[in-house]
């Protein structure tokens, strides 16, 4: 899994053109922005969050996890100062979520 440590922009070429086969994992992650875009996950999860980033956006993504139904296919972490959701704060965009214990789970306060 790619695992990434600071505020940064990952972007693809299309979700139909730029296909990761592994998992992307933010935690303990610091800075202003945190941008994925624009690409696929196939076959593993997608894993955001972080107390030391300020904001997330998630824009055309496409995360696959059809035929492994265990666990979640994208989980969104506390993010911020004191773990709470805020307005502003996190963005998802146009994003596909597939296959999956829950599809998409939000632990927040």
């Amino acid at each position: 899994s790619l695992s990434i440590k600071s505020a940064m922009t990952l972007e693809g070429r299309g979700k139909d053109m730029t296909c990761l086969h592994f998992g992307i994992s933010v935690d303990s992650a610091k800075g202003a922005l945190l941008c994925l875009a624009n690409l696929a996950v196939i076959g593993a999860p997608v894993v955001v969050g972080g107390l030391g980033l300020q904001r997330v956006r998630l824009s055309q993504l496409r995360i696959d996890m059809c035929g492994n139904d265990s666990g979640d296919t994208l989980v969104l972490e506390p993010i911020g100062t004191g773990g709470k959701y805020m307005e502003d704060r996190v963005l998802v965009d146009q994003c596909d979520v597939n296959g999956g214990s829950d599809g998409v789970m939000i632990n927040a306060q």
